[in-house]
């Protein structure tokens, strides 16, 4: 859920900046920003470790933003 949430944001950043492609970058933005996270907790923290079942949580999270802008765009948009 906080990287759906963490899409979204995204989305709305690069579509207020009059990015192009703004889903697009919005969903890039959220994994590689999952997978910079996970990697940095194995090795800034003694006690954790880099879980691959996490980095994909993160993914399906970002993915399923993507699909909901995908395809109600119009609607979130027009409300702005």
């Amino acid at each position: 859920l906080m990287y759906a949430l963490f899409c979204f944001f995204w989305f709305l950043t690069f579509y207020c900046f009059k990015k192009r492609p703004s889903l697009l970058l919005a969903l890039v933005c959220s994994i590689i920003f999952g997978m910079i996270i996970e990697l940095l907790q194995s090795k800034l923290f003694i006690y954790r470790s880099t879980d691959f079942l996490d980095f994909l949580a993160n993914t399906l999270g970002a993915l399923s933003m993507t699909v909901v802008l995908y395809l109600k765009k119009e609607v979130i948009v027009k409300k702005l």
